[in-house]
């Protein structure tokens, strides 16, 4: 703006020496005056350049703070993803243990440091140990187990006597001592294993406890080691919520887009945690329910509302067909959500990015007579169909097709076996239709609610 106004007081002043040297008081007045209201807006256009470079200047600390925050607050999200990826692999770990139904030996694992002293100890460690449900972490391990053969084999291994016979050796880097321990009534077999570092001293031991336990154990157990993960996923979703919510500075497109999908990706986290400790549980086939009347417009936005970062982080819409007002149904809320949930989850996961998932609820009329009328809800995905083979297996427990985007299947054969579980225990009936090469509908009814 300065150099236009520049601009134009030098083309008056070429006017003014263009023009007669007679020229009339009138003129004469005009051009000065022209001259002048240009000046001054110059001038006004300087100062104001002048303090907005000052404002600047007084914000570029901040912005500078800003940035330097937002840089920390990526950087902890980068870690809590690497730990995120470790958990998913244990995770997975833990489901390939339950897999294996004849598999009956537990494996748990404690470390303590050259000193003696625990440095990590996971849950089935305690649980084989009998330790009480305390934080054992900086606890001395010879005293987690009443036993002197226990303090003479760790002594031993810490604290190596000279002239120890070479044959005790392992490669010449560790030593070991396998106990078969007591705990109450049930035997355990202890391998403690001392690493050796470089100047021959241990640096570290490491024990495996192996323990025959009944199923029923197996279990217990491996609810208290899924249930340990809660903590590290709440760390991730409260860093991701501040970061969506630009609290360490604006986010560009593609960063909101790749923390929806950290989002997304924790959430499945938490369900399939949900799942293993919903079937691991000693009580699994044990369902108890509470049916009452259900609103299931309420229970389908509940459902959509749980999954929107998920539709967001794969750009799919939900087109849904849904009438004004639905009868209510006779359902145990809780588990009805739980149902849609799941639903719509696979639905989200197995179709392509980009297209349309629909929900669509209708009631029907039996077709026997003096039956009670019955809601359909159906949900239908873009994941390309089930093949015809694996239908018997779609709600199957621990089962899940080695290619699930050619399976059409998104969730996890143990979900989907939760959601038929949930259903028939509030009296309804599920299955699945597929149109090869376009997709599959998931179809399940419930009785309406008629008071008695």
């Amino acid at each position: 703006k300065i150099q236009s106004r520049d601009s134009e007081l030098a083309r008056l002043n070429r006017e003014l020496r263009k023009q007669p040297s007679r020229a009339s008081e009138t003129e004469l007045s005009f051009w000065q005056k022209e001259v002048k209201e240009l000046a001054q807006d110059r001038e006004m256009l300087i100062r104001e350049r002048t303090r907005l470079g000052q404002e600047v200047a007084k914000l570029r600390p901040r912005l500078d703070a800003l940035e330097e925050e937002r840089e920390k607050l990526l950087a902890q999200l980068a870690q809590q993803k690497e730990e995120r990826e470790k958990l998913l692999e244990q995770l997975a770990q833990q489901k390939e243990a339950l897999e294996s139904s004849t598999q009956v030996e537990t494996v748990g694992m404690m470390v303590a440091d050259e000193g003696g002293t625990i440095v990590m100890a996971d849950a089935l460690a305690r649980q084989m140990l009998s330790v009480p449900n305390v934080e054992v972490i900086g606890q001395p391990l010879d005293g987690v187990y009443p036993d002197p053969r226990w303090a003479q084999a760790i002594d031993m291994l810490l604290a190596p006597e000279d002239g120890a016979p070479l044959s005790a050796l392992d490669s010449g880097r560790r030593q070991r001592v396998h106990l078969a321990l007591q705990v109450g009534s049930r035997p355990v077999h202890a391998d403690l294993v001392a690493l050796m570092g470089r100047d021959g001293k241990p640096d570290a031991l490491v024990v495996t406890l192996r323990s025959e336990e009944s199923p029923v154990e197996q279990r217990e157990a491996i609810v208290g080691q899924a249930n340990e993960f809660r903590t590290p996923m709440t760390s991730i979703t409260g860093y991701t919520d501040l970061l969506l919510g630009e609290q360490g500075g604006l986010l560009t497109e593609m960063q909101r887009q790749f923390l929806e999908r950290v989002k997304a990706n924790v959430e499945q986290m938490g369900q399939m945690l949900n799942d293993l400790i919903r079937l691991a549980s000693p009580d699994a086939r044990r369902v108890e329910l509470t049916p009452e009347p259900v609103d299931l417009i309420t229970v389908i936005e509940a459902g959509i509302m749980g999954l929107a970062a998920r539709f967001r982080e794969r750009r799919l819409a939900l087109r849904m067909d849904l009438p004004e007002t639905l009868t209510p149904v006779r359902a145990d809320q809780d588990s009805l959500y739980q149902v849609i949930l799941r639903l719509l989850s696979n639905a989200a996961l197995c179709s392509q990015e980009g297209t349309e998932v629909l929900l669509s609820a209708q009631e029907q009329e039996p077709e026997e007579k003096g039956s009670v009328p019955f809601i359909r809800i159906s949900v239908t995905d873009t994941g390309g169909g089930i093949a015809a083979e694996d239908f018997p297996r779609v709600f199957r427990r621990f089962y899940r097709a080695n290619q699930t985007l050619v399976q059409g299947m998104g969730e996890t054969g143990v979900g989907m076996a939760v959601v038929k579980t949930l259903v028939e225990a509030n009296g309804g009936r599920i299955w699945v239709e597929t149109n090869p090469g376009v997709g599959s509908t998931f179809s399940f009814i419930l009785p309406v609610y008629k008071e008695e």
